[in-house]
């Protein structure tokens, strides 16, 4: 009778409904969202990319907001009805290059994350749409973070090394692929080398330079602030997983990439925002103040930088200046070691990123922290981009100076130098460096660095790599030995860059470090592919290939090639039969033990001085 009563209880109270997700009220916001003004682009060119799309936008006299491709479409936001409206008009039915490419209005997308949360509601109409989501034991909860931040770390490190070594030779299968659609001569050069080096790649591939550090590595950390896996608490660390997978819950950085002194800071910020009472940002509606924590560290100096990341919304001056003195009296009290402390009012309206810099304020200390890199010293200011392993940095930069700089009488050009670490590492052991850099916070650094390490024989480029190129091959044509070096971002180095440096005939050499060499491939290609009109100049031949390891326990791993003129030309219609091996002595890892010996400054005769100044002005104006 009491089951039943009970039953019959259950039966009659009415449940509270939840209000139905809508993955599209972001649109009904007043904040602006370029997704209301899309055109979705379809029967462009094969070759054509996001720079031939933004070009191609621009000829109708309108700037293209964001562009994004899925599979063959390209689809293109703009900043008003207007400018859409107008693209729609001169683009729909344009011939380009032999094709009348169809031009049409795009839906705007769906938030992924209310999308999400929409199909857990459909499936459980009688109860939230967290119903179905299963509850985490401490245990699992720290799986799932070990799964998305440090995927190996289950596996021997070496282990590690092998599944690493694999992957990347999977990448050098696909250049070869790809390399043998462009010439097919290539065909003969890629078995011989296989046979002859026995990697079953089609260069010396090397193995990989482990990281001399396993624990705690990473000198640069960006934690972001949610809510744990209930809700309720404020929390500073790692998201368990995407935005789009539908998880907005953040975990402890309590992982093996993590110094345990990152780790006492993030708890103790982490205690600090709990006591406040202003809310944990929410990334969905886009109310609420604390975003995010970055924490860097001097790894072979005792300094700490930290970067507060705060969303002020309508808060007065007044409760603003209280709270940010609040949290930096108590960080810099119970922390000696934090000698630049930052302040960052975030405006940005942005799902993916919690630490993105707006309006950056030094509260107190140094503007920069100082890092040393074997003998070399670096000042590196909040957004000074700095390889986050610097024990295995060292290795690598070793490496791209013993393959970059073969003697003293060397001149080497670094392309992409952005604050010139891998140039003054390069500058005790040649001649003469060249750095070009488009960001001019990044020249002003490099600069500095250079001066604080007393090296007077690099000098600076701000411009375009593409426009600066030419006007230093006016310079650099009968000096002999020059060799360039580029450490580009994820993406990848833009085509034009490659075919600005296959035009410069002066060039013998090409180290090439990719931090992505799935990314990387079509680059490799490029440098590779026979002389047309697209890629005037000869091209180059993949020599050996050298990973190191910067990033234990995760899928990643850096891989610096050596690219060379003249050695071998895969294009030719005829294929040199005999391959001369590369030498043991400029490709072994030899410069891993290379000691930490000071070098005197050196000082350099100017080539065509009057040129150089020239391209100085004209790089900067531009």
């Amino acid at each position: 009778i009491l089951l039943l009563n009970r039953y019959i209880e259950c039966a009659v109270t009415p449940r509270v409904m939840e209000p139905e997700v809508d993955p599209y009220s972001y649109l009904k916001r007043e904040e602006f969202t370029s997704e209301k003004f899309k055109l979705e682009i379809r029967c462009l060119p094969r070759v054509f990319g996001f720079k031939d799309v933004q070009c191609l936008v621009s000829t109708c006299g309108v700037v293209a907001h964001k562009v994004k491709k899925v599979n063959d479409l390209f689809y293109v936001t703009f900043s008003s009805e207007e400018d859409r409206m107008i693209a729609l008009d001169q683009l729909h039915n344009r011939n380009v290059k032999g094709r009348n490419i169809k031009v049409k209005k795009s839906k705007p997308m769906a938030d992924p994350y209310l999308s999400h949360q929409k199909a857990l509601q459909d499936s459980t109409p009688d109860g939230p749409p967290d119903c179905k989501r299963p509850k985490m034991s401490k245990e699992e909860m720290q799986q799932q973070l070990y799964a998305s931040v440090t995927p190996m770390v289950h596996l021997e490190y070496e282990q590690q090394l092998v599944l690493k070594a694999e992957a990347l030779k999977k990448s050098l299968v696909t250049f070869e692929r790809e390399l043998l659609k462009e010439t097919p001569a290539a065909k003969e050069w890629i078995e011989k080398n296989k046979k002859q080096f026995g990697s079953g790649v089609c260069c010396n591939f090397l193995p990989v330079i482990p990281s001399p550090s396993l624990r705690g590595y990473r000198n640069k950390c960006e934690f972001s602030v949610g809510t744990d896996l209930e809700g309720n608490e404020k929390t500073v660390g790692f998201r368990l997983s995407s935005y789009k997978s539908g998880v907005l819950s953040v975990v402890e950085p309590d992982c093996a990439i993590v110094s345990s002194l990152m780790q006492r800071i993030v708890a103790s910020f982490q205690t600090l925002i709990r006591a406040s009472s202003y809310d944990q940002y929410n990334v969905v509606n886009h109310q609420g103040h604390w975003r995010g924590l970055t924490i860097r560290t001097g790894n072979n100096s005792a300094n700490v930088m930290i970067i507060v990341h705060f969303s002020p919304q309508s808060l007065s001056p007044e409760q603003l200046a209280e709270e940010k003195s609040r949290i930096c009296q108590s960080l810099q009290a119970q922390y000696p070691e934090i000698s630049s402390l930052y302040w960052n009012n975030v405006k940005t309206i942005n799902s993916c990123s919690s630490s993105a810099i707006d309006d950056l304020e030094l509260v107190a200390g140094d503007s920069k922290i100082e890092e040393k890199v074997l003998s070399s010293k670096f000042r590196l200011s909040p957004t000074a981009f700095f390889q986050v392993n610097t024990k295995a940095t060292e290795l690598l930069y070793s490496l791209v100076c013993d393959w970059a700089g073969t003697c003293r009488d060397s001149t080497v050009m670094d392309v992409c130098c952005g604050t010139g670490t891998i140039g003054i590492m390069l500058a005790r052991t040649v001649r003469r460096v060249i750095g070009i850099e488009l960001c001019p916070q990044a020249i002003n650094d490099a600069k500095e660095n250079a001066h604080m390490n007393n090296l007077s024989n690099i000098t600076y480029h701000c411009g375009k790599a593409e426009e600066c190129l030419p006007m230093l091959a006016e310079t650099l044509m009968n000096v002999k030995d020059v060799s360039a070096v580029v450490d580009p971002p994820r993406n990848g180095l833009h085509k034009i860059v490659i075919q600005s440096l296959r035009k410069c005939s002066f060039l013998t050499k090409l180290v090439y470090v990719s931090c992505n060499a799935n990314n990387a491939v079509s680059n490799w290609v490029d440098l590779c592919r026979p002389k047309s009109k697209r890629f005037a100049g000869q091209p180059f031949t993949m020599v050996a290939a050298q990973p190191v390891d910067l990033f234990p326990h995760t899928n990643h791993c850096e891989l610096v090639v050596l690219f060379e003129r003249n050695v071998h030309d895969p294009t030719s219609e005829n294929p040199v039969q005999n391959l001369d091996t590369v030498k043991d002595e400029q490709i072994s890892t030899s410069a891993v033990d290379k000691t930490n010996a000071e070098t005197a400054p050196l000082d350099i005769d100017t080539v065509a001085e009057s040129t150089e100044s020239s391209l100085t002005s004209s790089c900067s104006s531009k």
